[in-house]
């Protein structure tokens, strides 16, 4: 499975790449490029779950499920400006500052376990965690790069400070992401439990910069975007677009993820 900072890397990439809107109107416009403010909110929850099972009859094994559950909310919607050229499409970042927040609970649920028997000693093994909670200020923006003759929008969300979530025994990170027809990682899909500042997700919207550069001044769009299935294969699904790889198998140790995300950015220039 990727890690976060293969993550931060994709995101990294995609965001070098783009064209930051002016703070103020230049006086020469040029040919393919459409700028102006706008405002991004956006509220979701993200349940990314694993179970570990080791037990067997007569041997010491344990049973959990790890939960964690991301909430991330703007408070409101956040001032941004849009640049759309013919092949990137990029937005400043919206930012929270006390309203709003990007919060991560850990759990350990269901906890059983097994032990030895006679004649050998009875022993049983220790319960995981406590793994704790975090939060912290959130950024978030709109990307996206001309591919296979369009140039789909992705929306990336991070955790902009608080403290490290636990590591300990049993609180391992988590992470979710999708594949493709081949079997490769889909870029612009992925989640994570928000665990250190600079952590956090990215999904596709389900538009393209097209739909962007045709919104009017007051003009809006909306997108709930929602996830499914397991970590190693998450199923994404919007209003208007669907990105599905094949099947994932759940086994007796598995991930899964569950939960949906709410985007709006509204036109106001």
């Amino acid at each position: 499975m990727r890690s976060s900072r293969l993550l931060l890397g994709l995101s990294t990439t995609v965001v070098a790449g783009l064209l930051v809107a002016p703070a103020t109107a230049p006086a020469v416009y040029y040919p393919g490029l459409r700028y102006y403010k706008a405002t991004l909110d956006l509220a979701g929850r993200i349940v990314i779950s694993r179970h570990v099972d080791s037990t067997r009859e007569c041997t010491p094994g344990r049973a959990y499920t790890q939960v964690s559950t991301v909430d991330v909310e703007m408070g409101r919607a956040r001032p941004i400006q849009v640049t759309i050229s013919p092949r990137v499409i990029g937005t400043t970042t919206a930012r929270t500052n006390g309203l709003g927040e990007a919060k991560t609970d850990v759990a350990i649920e269901d906890f059983k376990t097994t032990s030895g028997c006679a004649p050998n000693p009875p022993a049983t093994p220790q319960e995981p965690g406590p793994c704790g909670s975090v939060e912290g200020d959130i950024s978030a923006a709109l990307v996206g790069s001309y591919k296979d003759g369009k140039t789909p929008v992705y929306v990336q969300i991070y955790r902009r400070n608080g403290n490290q979530l636990r590591f300990s025994d049993g609180c391992e990170p988590m992470e979710a992401g999708a594949l493709d027809s081949k079997n490769r990682p889909l870029p612009g899909v992925g989640l994570t439990q928000m665990p250190v500042p600079g952590t956090g997700m990215i999904a596709p919207l389900g538009i393209t910069a097209t739909t962007l550069r045709k919104l009017g001044r007051g003009d809006a769009v909306a997108r709930k975007i929602s996830f499914s299935g397991p970590c190693e294969n998450v199923d994404v699904q919007t209003a208007r677009a669907r990105t599905v790889g094949p099947d994932g198998q759940l086994m007796r140790n598995w991930c899964k993820v569950k939960g949906s995300l709410w985007v709006r950015l509204k036109r106001t220039s």
